[in-house]
């Protein structure tokens, strides 16, 4: 069946409240003359793949709501068609290095919303993270909060320490405050005391500029945490932590931190 005529701005919400679901279902498997989906063609040439993305969402989520005894062979037919779609939509872009992706938004080639669409739909989270902490580079300041939450989100799924460890490393010096402690928390569950130790290291120079009111509480916290694990591994993170030891107390607090370790060391060598 061939795409007729419609404005891809969206998926009308009054076709479901006129309870015409259907009529969005016919809407998103219509094809186009080249035989493509001809939504997703349309969406396309506008640069609206976020909005593409955003209506296969909205009909899958109208197949279990719109979802009883009779309807239900056409429902799982529907949610195996939107679940094709969106592992399509993910195949395409894995296929679009991170590079390519962004040099595509930079020259204007594609629309900021375009790319971050794209980067979005990676289905590896390594991957994911490289290509939205450069592309946060030329994303107004309201798709840059979006991307930056989504690439922290995927560096926690990175199972890989060091691997996590670099993702939290591309990501410090581009977080906002309020995303910094939950970047903390995850270098913080690294095992691995150098691969911990680079995270830190990474996060304590964002850390270190949030106010003292925030920053302290985060500290102690912080400091509680790392005292479960051995003296050794503690060193390289205060190590790794002095920005915030500065900016908690500039030099007293760091000539008694060195006073601490100094007597800690002579007591128990």
């Amino acid at each position: 069946m061939k795409a007729r005529s419609h404005c891809a701005s969206c998926v009308s919400p009054d076709l479901d409240k006129a309870g015409q679901v259907e009529k969005i279902h016919q809407l998103l498997r219509e094809e186009s003359a080249t035989g493509n989906n001809g939504w997703y063609e349309a969406r396309e040439k506008l640069g609206q793949t976020a909005g593409y993305i955003t209506d296969i969402s909205r009909a899958w989520e109208l197949t279990q709501t719109n979802c009883n005894e009779l309807t239900q062979p056409q429902v799982v037919g529907w949610q195996c068609r939107y679940a094709l779609i969106t592992a399509s939509v993910n195949s395409l872009a894995a296929n679009i290095p991170g590079k390519l992706l962004v040099a595509l938004v930079k020259k204007h080639l594609w629309t900021p919303e375009q790319g971050l669409a794209y980067a979005l739909q990676k289905p590896e989270p390594k991957e994911k993270v490289e290509a939205l902490a450069e592309l946060v580079n030329y994303l107004p300041p309201n798709l840059k909060k979006l991307a930056l939450s989504e690439a922290l989100e995927a560096a926690l799924a990175i199972q890989d320490e060091w691997s996590r460890a670099q993702a939290l490393s591309a990501l410090a010096d581009k977080l906002p405050d309020v995303l910094l402690p939950q970047a903390l928390e995850a270098a913080l569950a690294i095992q691995s005391e150098r691969f911990r130790a680079q995270a830190l290291s990474a996060l304590a120079s964002g850390l270190s500029q949030m106010p003292n009111a925030k920053l302290f509480p985060l500290w102690q916290n912080t400091l509680h945490e790392l005292s479960v694990r051995t003296r050794p591994n503690l060193l390289q993170d205060i190590k790794a932590l002095f920005p915030v030891i500065f900016a908690l107390g500039g030099e007293a607090a760091t000539a008694e931190v060195a006073r601490a370790i100094v007597d800690v060391a002579r007591w128990w060598k």
